[in-house]
């Protein structure tokens, strides 16, 4: 092990692990650390580990493939992407609401929310379960890579099959907890909202973006009064605004980066998970919707598809609600479009433009703007899409 993977060592790691493991008769024969591996959660650092375990009863020994990961050494990146906050409610997330949310369902006769990574441990500290988060904190989960999901490329997106898998498992998270929200509001206050309050993230390149949507659309010849209300909506950035009776738990950031795919040996989708919950928040389901909508599918796709993918989302909330018994009369497609609406122009439009930078952002060879902005043709062909798109629908600011 290298003086790096050293001071990754998990102290009490084995009290941690043990009452998580998947079987009562699991027993921790050794663990293996292996390498630092890449996170795409900025200001945190991870390493797999391998547990071989045993079960008492039968003899079998068997292996846990999970990834650990922890809050970044350094102080300045700490403090950058306010880990200690968002890690914080990544851990009560995965250990608490998740939790939660399994009984709700299951109290139900309904299937547990699998788009969820299984955890196996996690704490802020070593001093029990309070609020204070050190450099002892840590999450452990499957790692997904060794059970057979895949990250798939962002620059290309998800296919038609492959974005209905994710739709599906979205309105099955989102209908989980308005149903949750409704029929156990008590419950829900205390396990699950704690986890989804509002995060501060910082973004410097706001200028860069906006000038360069500009410069884009003059180029491709929108009209002055369609740059106008683009450029309104983008400069509202991401207003804070819960609204009711729609408002539920958000991911907040569902790209291709966070989503990892599941095939059949015929190469079908067959299962999603979502990583990264740090910065879920309390919000309108339509946010969720959008974002990954115009980030993650296929353009040719979305093109096509697009009003059929909506109503997809809509079908399988409205469907487990009324599995779950709930009067479905305030989640009308009327105000399911509002909420669309709404989303689009206070925060999503702003952070759909934004994220493209960080989506398409590993073609070599770029056009390269006057001042050393880049936009290749997939990205311009993107942000044109999208502009022209909630134009058409009444989603810019007028």
């Amino acid at each position: 092990m290298d003086d790096q993977s050293k001071k990754f060592l998990i102290r009490d790691l084995d009290q941690l692990i043990d009452k998580h493991l998947p079987c009562d008769q699991s027993r921790i024969v050794s663990t293996e650390y292996s390498n630092f591996i890449a996170l795409d959660d900025y200001g945190c650092m991870g390493m797999t580990l391998e547990f071989v375990l045993i079960n008492t009863t039968t003899g079998e020994e068997w292996t846990l493939h999970t990834i650990a990961k922890k809050i970044s050494e350094k102080n300045d990146v700490k403090d950058m992407f306010n880990v200690k906050t968002t890690f914080k409610k990544e851990i009560g997330l995965y250990m608490i609401a998740r939790n939660a949310l399994n009984k709700f369902l299951k109290s139900k006769g309904e299937d547990a929310i699998e788009c969820i990574s299984t955890p196996f441990g996690g704490r802020f500290n070593l001093n029990g379960f309070c609020n204070s988060v050190d450099e002892d904190a840590v999450l452990i989960l499957s790692n997904l890579k060794k059970y057979g999901f895949r990250r798939l490329d962002q620059r290309i997106g998800l296919d038609l099959e492959c974005a209905k898998i994710v739709l599906k498992a979205l309105a099955h998270l989102h209908g989980s907890a308005l149903g949750m929200k409704l029929l156990e509001p008590e419950a829900f206050e205390q396990k699950v909202m704690p986890y989804l309050s509002d995060c501060y993230s910082s973004r410097s390149f706001h200028k860069i973006t906006r000038d360069q949507m500009i410069e884009v659309l003059k180029e491709e010849n929108f009209s002055s009064d369609i740059i106008k209300r683009a450029t309104m909506t983008f400069d509202r950035r991401s207003i804070k605004n819960i609204r009711e009776p729609w408002a539920t738990i958000t991911h907040n950031n569902i790209w291709v980066n966070n989503i990892r795919v599941r095939y059949n040996n015929r190469h079908e989708p067959i299962s999603i998970k979502l990583i990264d919950f740090r910065i879920s928040e309390y919000q309108s389901p339509a946010r969720d919707l959008l974002f990954f909508l115009f980030t993650s599918v296929e353009l040719e796709t979305l093109r096509n598809n697009l009003d059929d993918l909506i109503d997809f989302y809509y079908h399988n909330v409205i469907y487990l609600l009324h599995k779950l018994q709930l009067d479905t009369r305030y989640f009308t497609r009327w105000s399911f479009n509002e909420e669309l609406r709404i989303a689009g122009r206070q925060s999503e439009f702003f952070k759909i433009v934004s994220r493209l930078y960080a989506v398409l952002d590993n073609e070599p060879e770029l056009t390269h703007g006057s001042q050393g902005k880049i936009v290749d043709a997939i990205h311009r062909d993107r942000l044109c899409y999208i502009v022209r798109e909630f134009d058409k629908r009444n989603w810019l600011s007028i």
